[in-house]
């Protein structure tokens, strides 16, 4: 069974849109697990209305404002699968979205910690497209297959994960200051247990941009930054070899040879 996590706040807007498109996957073995992080709209009355289905279950926590990364963390502690997803409340979900990430999966042993991740389809508010791919957009198709570039940047977005078992234990296990993300924390945990990360180049969710998002997509204010503060830049390469450098061991030659190689390979 495919456990999916799902931690709410104040997104009553698209709420609906996101369980109706999880309800409508070709794939049936799955359990949809829903944490609300102390929401003020009418986030749990929308989810109520879905606890009819057997396959939907709003968790008890008695800790509220847990944030993103601590609420998802707390599900994953709390629930038994055989393989585990992050899903954002105001995506949707395209129909094959768990069968193509659980096929890929499958393809691995049980014994061995693996995580999915896969391409997204950029949106508006709307759902219209915006880019066909959020890889090909910030060029990380050219690095998602090389887990080492895991220090230059996110590359697996955490609403496009699946991680087996193997996986969820290695996750739990780690330790870190707070400074990182569940998606980070989820893909340094698998590729410092020496595990299996496979990129997906085929979006399987619609990745809706709205001024509420929490990370969004903004390709253009990226080049700009780059361009116009030089001194930004440095630093967060300075934060992301840190990070690197504390997490996976990565030594300041071994990050500026894969940044550069990024760099030029454009």
């Amino acid at each position: 069974m495919v456990a999916i996590l799902l931690s709410t706040y104040n997104g009553a807007a698209f709420l609906g849109e996101q369980i109706d498109s999880i309800i409508a996957q070709d794939c049936p073995d799955w359990h949809l697990y829903i944490r609300d992080d102390g929401s003020t709209d009418n986030t749990v009355a929308t989810v109520k209305e879905y606890l009819s289905d057997p396959r939907i279950t709003l968790m008890n926590d008695t800790e509220r404002h847990r944030g993103c990364t601590g609420s998802f963390l707390w599900m994953l502690a709390n629930v038994d699968a055989d393989a585990y997803m992050f899903c954002d409340q105001d995506d949707v979900w395209l129909p094959e979205k768990i069968s193509v990430t659980l096929e890929a999966m499958r393809k691995h042993g049980a014994d061995m910690p693996v995580l999915v991740a896969t391409d997204l389809r950029v949106v508006d508010g709307s759902l219209q497209p915006l880019h066909e791919s959020m890889w090909r957009a910030y060029g990380l198709d050219r690095i998602v297959d090389d887990s080492r570039y895991l220090g230059l940047t996110s590359i697996y977005t955490a609403c496009t994960c699946m991680l087996n078992s193997a996986a969820r234990a290695r996750v739990l296990e780690f330790k870190s200051d707070g400074d990182l993300l569940h998606d980070q924390i989820a893909a340094y945990a698998v590729h410092r247990a020496g595990g299996v990360i496979v990129a997906l180049h085929r979006p399987t969710i619609l990745y809706r941009q709205h001024q509420g998002n929490t990370v969004g997509f903004n390709p253009m204010a990226s080049i700009f930054k780059k361009i116009l503060s030089p001194l930004k830049v440095f630093r967060k390469n300075a934060a992301n070899y840190r990070q690197s450098h504390k997490y996976l061991g990565t030594t300041l030659p071994e990050y500026l040879s894969l940044k550069f190689r990024y760099l030029t390979s454009k």
